[in-house]
């Protein structure tokens, strides 16, 4: 990739763009595949909810995936916020790109296996 850079040393040296400067992309190309981008956003929630967890901050329990029978589920138990909150979730779920949807899930995925492992159930740390 060719691009103008800026550049900046500090307030004595100054700054400026070199034209001449070129980027060498250092990623491995795997590192930049969907699969393993999704194991990253799985294992990050994960962490997060542990590290959470371990410094006494109160987590935040996996949200269960909202469906349209959730939704009339809470019509059908006359709750008007519960329906708002399950039909708000179904709406947003449905307007998600695949892969918003694909990252999400990843994410709830992680957030499942740290409450398993908090509540001392058995947790499958391969993917860890």
């Amino acid at each position: 990739m060719t691009s103008s850079l800026g550049w900046h040393v500090g307030w004595a040296y100054g700054k400026g763009l070199f034209p001449e400067l070129r980027i060498t992309h250092l990623i491995d190309r795997k590192r930049v595949q969907r699969d393993y981008l999704l194991q990253i956003a799985e294992g990050h929630a994960f962490s997060h909810a542990i590290l959470d967890h371990l410094h006494g901050r109160p987590i935040s329990p996996p949200e269960s995936l909202a469906s349209l029978a959730a939704v009339m589920a809470s019509v059908g138990r006359g709750s008007v916020s519960g329906f708002l909150s399950h039909s708000l979730r179904w709406w947003n779920r449905c307007r998600r790109s695949e892969l918003e949807a694909a990252f999400s899930a990843a994410a709830q995925r992680g957030l499942e296996r740290a409450f398993r492992m908090i509540k001392g159930d058995s947790v499958d740390d391969s993917r860890a």
